[in-house]
């Protein structure tokens, strides 16, 4: 995410290295998207200038919509500010999400419905078991 008014704001696509002068505000520390973001900069062999850190992520984007520096969110976290523009990445950055349930408890009938169509929708990893 960068400001409209940033020299990249012209571009559809970027690479992550193409970044690497640039100053970043990131959500915080303790979250996986920070650490998303850590291992995505390490991939690539990028040292950040990360300027700030935020747990708001609407902190973050009001700075990046200031100019201030830019941001790397998933999409649907981004308003529709016109002082934003999004680009996408060139290699995107993804996250796991992993759902468990416990074998012994007894579920309702939505419940088992929704598990199965997340089982049926979503790709299982071969290091998971679907039961």
């Amino acid at each position: 995410v960068v400001s409209k008014d940033h020299p990249l704001a012209a571009k559809k696509i970027v690479a992550l290295e193409e970044l690497a002068r640039e100053k970043f505000i990131l959500i915080g520390h303790q979250s996986a998207l920070y650490a998303n973001c850590i291992n995505g900069f390490k991939a690539a062999d990028i040292s950040p200038k990360i300027i700030h850190t935020n747990t708001r992520h609407k902190i973050v984007l009001e700075m990046v919509s200031k100019n201030m520096g830019i941001s790397l969110l998933p999409k649907n976290m981004v308003d529709s500010n016109p002082q934003l523009k999004t680009i996408k990445l060139k290699c995107p950055l993804y996250s796991t999400v992993a759902m468990v349930r416990m074998k012994s408890k007894e579920y309702s009938p939505p419940g088992l419905l929704f598990w199965e169509y997340v089982k049926e929708n979503y790709p299982v990893s071969l290091a998971a078991k679907s039961t």
